[in-house]
């Protein structure tokens, strides 16, 4: 089953960093928003195989909007884990919503 990885945020696509049909692995780097001066990684939970990309370099996203399809590699419970990277600090922090992620509504 594919899972679909949508924006949580409205942000600019700032790079993509796989094409369809690349393998992925367990935290490997999808796509770079930018929202507010800071830059949104978005990763892969659980490695797989990229089934389609919706979004180009430069495209502004609204929240919800599809960004990657991915078909987990033998499992049907991968999820998406964005980081938020904060220019300044450096510092990465997950996204999380009290163990669901809004963009794309799986369990952790």
């Amino acid at each position: 089953m594919a899972h679909t990885i949508n924006a949580e945020m409205v942000a600019s696509v700032h790079s993509v960093e796989v094409s369809p049909g690349d393998s992925v692995d367990a935290g490997g780097l999808l796509v770079v928003l930018e929202s507010m001066k800071m830059e949104i990684p978005v990763l892969a939970e659980h490695a797989g195989l990229v089934e389609e990309i919706f979004v180009e370099v430069g495209t502004v996203v609204q929240e919800g909007d599809a960004l990657v399809s991915l078909r987990w590699g033998g499992t049907d419970d991968g999820v998406c884990a964005p980081a938020v990277v904060d220019r300044a600090s450096r510092r990465v922090r997950r996204a999380g919503d009290g163990g669901r992620h809004r963009h794309c509504g799986g369990q952790r």
